[in-house]
C-alpha cells in the first residue's frame, strides 16, 4: 500500500531569558497538517477509503 502526504511542519520557538544568558532553555511547540496525494494498492485507487487530511502535533523541551 502507498499512501502519499503533503505535510506542512508549522513549529513556535519560545525563548525564555535574553539571548547572551549563561541560561536559555526554550520549548518548541507546533503541528503538522497533511493532505493525502494519493492512495493505492496493487495499483488501485483506494484513496475514497481514507482521510483526506491528517494533522500531527509535536513538542519539545529544550535546556
Amino acid at each position: 500500500m502507498d499512501l502519499n502526504y503533503v505535510k506542512v511542519p508549522v513549529l513556535y520557538k519560545f525563548f525564555f531569558n535574553k539571548l547572551g544568558d549563561a541560561f536559555r532553555p526554550r520549548l518548541e511547540l507546533g503541528f503538522s497538517p497533511g493532505f493525502l496525494m494519493s492512495a493505492k494498492t496493487n495499483n488501485v485507487d483506494v484513496k475514497p477509503s481514507y482521510s483526506s487530511f491528517d494533522i500531527g502535533a509535536m513538542g519539545w523541551l529544550r535546556i
